[in-house]
């Protein structure tokens, strides 16, 4: 087992089932496109790792939604971790990989194969979260109505981060804060909430 899992401070059973999930992945992988080839080799660290550090920053009462979740992060991440979690993702390759991740390991997160419209509303949150799904500004346009219902976003973000806060700031009003990344020394998670 990975020295990260078990220091994760989880039961042996989420620790068993982050492994299974790990190896869904990778075999799911080498059909479809979940993550970069490049990056299979340390998923641990580029992936898993990247979206567990969310946890400290999320009430665990919180209802979260992940849009465009992919791979499964974080919303698969965070659903191992005891989060009531609601994934978005558009394809329908993808959406049959978290289905069965999500039946493989009893999850009790909600998956909808839907391409996420402007102002669509597809329940009540807390928190929407996304990783590598788009820009600071488009994530907030298409969830402009919860935004104004003062949702908490809480996003891993790259070395762009400054940029994306900056275009967004041009159109959005919020307050956010900014916390140090454990995956890269340039990023970022940006926390923020409608001013």
């Amino acid at each position: 087992m990975h020295e990260f899992i078990k220091n994760i401070n989880v039961s042996h059973e989420t620790s068993e089932n982050f492994e299974i999930y790990i190896a869904e992945l990778l075999r799911w992988n080498e059909k479809i496109n979940l993550i970069g080839d490049s990056t299979a080799a340390n998923v641990i660290e580029r992936h898993i790792m990247d979206c567990a550090q969310l946890e400290p920053l999320i009430n665990k009462e919180s209802r979260v939604l992940d849009i465009g979740s992919g791979a499964g992060m974080p919303g698969i991440v965070l659903s191992l971790l005891g989060f009531n979690v609601t994934l978005v993702e558009k394809s329908f390759k993808k959406f049959q990989f978290l289905c069965r991740i999500k039946s493989l390991l009893k999850l009790q997160a909600k998956i909808l194969n839907l391409r996420l419209e402007k102002n669509m509303n597809i329940g009540d949150f807390d928190v929407i979260t996304c990783r590598a799904f788009a820009d600071l500004s488009d994530i907030i346009s298409l969830t402009e109505h919860y935004f104004d219902r003062n949702v908490k976003y809480i996003l891993p973000k790259g070395e762009s981060y400054q940029n994306e806060i900056d275009n967004a700031s041009d159109r959005y009003q919020f307050d956010y804060k900014l916390v140090d990344s454990v995956t890269g020394k340039s990023s970022k998670i940006i926390i923020l909430n409608k001013k």
